[in-house]
């Protein structure tokens, strides 16, 4: 299966601009001062949703305190992900150029033998990549499925060097999870929450995305559908 993965912030209603409020005073509240390059400083959360690429169903929501980088939280969210029984060995992962990294491409192969298709960088050297993808040490420890694990290894590597040869193909699909945020934000007002503790931040953020699969599953699953929706 084909899971697209990206994040989002989510910002209480706090207004900063008329009172600041300190480091101090939010972590009374189990808050924390967060930053995005579309919000700049906000207070809030990051919330990493997780869709099925035809449907444009979520299946996973991850919420994280502040605004960890993404690329930082990679692993953690593949742990949950497996940890769920959501990803299975095969699937491909697209994530976007904020998750990426050189380890992180050998995380999703050698670690949980997906296809992490992670946009690259200005700066990516395909033949970096391809020589840091060697097989982990722990295929040597298992001697009847040795050669097994070497095939798929060598599979998920080789599905993975021609999925980002032409990455910007891609660009349109990872679009998708773009269009389903700006429909939760706009067309279901999860914009601001007026919300101001974690716990009830949690269950706004989980309610909506869950409606907004609901709303996917009646047919608006497509890019243009999406768009019209955040619209109205």
């Amino acid at each position: 299966m084909t899971f697209i993965v990206d994040a989002t912030p989510v910002d209480l209603d706090f207004n900063i601009n008329r009172k600041h409020r300190s480091k101090k005073y939010l972590k009374k509240l189990n808050l924390k001062w967060s930053y995005s390059s579309s919000k700049k400083f906000y207070i809030g959360f990051k919330a990493t949703v997780v869709i099925e690429h035809d449907s444009a169903m979520p299946v996973a929501i991850l919420i994280h305190s502040g605004a960890p980088h993404d690329s930082k939280i990679f692993d953690s969210i593949l742990e949950e992900l497996q940890k769920r029984r959501i990803i299975r060995k095969n699937d491909t992962i697209i994530f976007d150029k904020g998750y990426y990294s050189y380890q992180n491409y050998q995380i999703g192969i050698n670690k949980y033998k997906i296809v992490p298709f992670i946009f690259p960088k200005d700066n990516f050297k395909i033949e970096k990549l391809n020589q840091q993808l060697s097989y982990p040490l722990n295929v040597f420890d298992h001697k009847k499925d040795k050669n097994k694990l070497k095939i798929l290894y060598k599979r998920l590597k080789a599905e993975l060097l021609v999925l980002i040869s032409k990455w910007k193909k891609y660009k349109p699909i990872r679009g998708k999870i773009e269009d389903f945020f700006k429909f939760c934000k706009k067309g279901l007002n999860l914009q601001k929450i007026h919300k101001y503790t974690p716990e009830s931040v949690s269950k706004t953020i989980i309610l909506t995305v869950f409606l907004a699969g609901i709303i996917t599953t009646l047919g608006y699953n497509t890019k243009t559908a999406l768009q019209k929706l955040s619209e109205t």
